[in-house]
């Protein structure tokens, strides 16, 4: 499903991978590629749109540390808002 997707719609921004066993390393790749992170499942989960468990998105800690201040004001404006209110 995410394959076909990916084909129809033309993202050249996401490449998709074969199943890996090794996350950490997967990660390390895209460390050193300079990527923002990794999205993966739960390899017996059923491919879905919407938000669930199934998924996680890991960022790289270059992108962290490069967006900290930018990713520190999403989190907060984002947990005003789960509270009914907007943080400055």
């Amino acid at each position: 499903m995410v394959q076909a997707m990916l084909e129809r719609f033309g993202c050249p921004t996401v490449s998709l991978s074969e199943p890996f066993e090794d996350g950490l390393a997967l990660l390390r790749v895209a460390e050193e590629r300079g990527l923002e992170g990794i999205v993966s499942k739960r390899r017996d989960a059923p491919d879905r749109s919407g938000e669930c468990r199934d998924w996680r998105k890991v960022k790289t800690v270059e992108w962290r540390e490069a967006n900290r201040e930018r990713w520190r004001l999403f989190e907060r404006n984002k947990a005003g808002a789960l509270r009914g209110g907007h943080q400055p």
